[in-house]
């Protein structure tokens, strides 16, 4: 029985109130998200040829840890906190092949190519450059003369770097194609450029 009252109505403006405040707080997770956990970058370069092409689009995690051979995205120079956020400052996409107290030098394999050798500091075992990207396993060319640059008095293992403490050594697997921490402009990588790790 109805004693004259009405009942209200839910107006037009009450629904668009809804949907915009439901709008806002999935955009703020996303965006935590994509700050903070996971975000997608673009390849723009050839250096991590075959594993990775011009143009892919990688997944990469922000909370991952660093390990020997994850595949990694930095910045070419140290920023703050705030600059990271910056999309236009450059980047690099290149494979970690030896982390912090890692021995690293370079064998013959003929008179003008060499591969990388890796002593893990961990275990001390020579560690074999054996990568799988999405079920395959990754071709990894010697290295040219030429494209020793920083490893160039690095053959043999009793002349071996050792990668400081809070810095990995990167490379891409197009050995010699490839700007990464064999160049001085590069050098060994701090753990405070690091964009994220590419997520296999």
């Amino acid at each position: 029985m109805n004693n004259g009252e009405t009942t209200p109505k839910k107006n037009k403006y009450d629904i668009i109130n809804i949907l915009l405040i439901t709008g806002c707080v999935v955009l703020t997770v996303l965006l935590i998200v994509k700050v903070f956990f996971f975000t997608s970058v673009k390849v723009s370069q050839t250096s991590m040829f075959p594993t990775l092409k011009d143009g892919d689009v990688v997944w990469v995690s922000k909370t991952a840890k660093i390990q020997r051979g994850d595949v990694v995205v930095f910045f070419v120079e140290d920023t703050n906190w705030w600059q990271s956020f910056d999309d236009s400052n450059k980047k690099l996409i290149k494979r970690v092949v030896a982390v912090a107290g890692d021995s690293i030098w370079v064998e013959n394999v003929t008179e003008d190519t060499f591969k990388v050798m890796v002593r893990c500091n961990d275990t001390g075992e020579t560690a074999e450059e054996k990568y799988i990207w999405k079920g395959n396993e990754v071709e990894i060319p010697n290295i040219g003369r030429t494209y020793l640059e920083r490893l160039k008095d690095c053959i043999g293992e009793e002349n071996a770097y050792t990668v400081p403490e809070g810095y990995f050594f990167a490379m891409g697997d197009n050995r010699n194609n490839s700007k990464d921490s064999r160049n001085t402009e590069v050098g060994d990588v701090s753990y405070s450029r690091v964009f994220g790790v590419v997520i296999d």
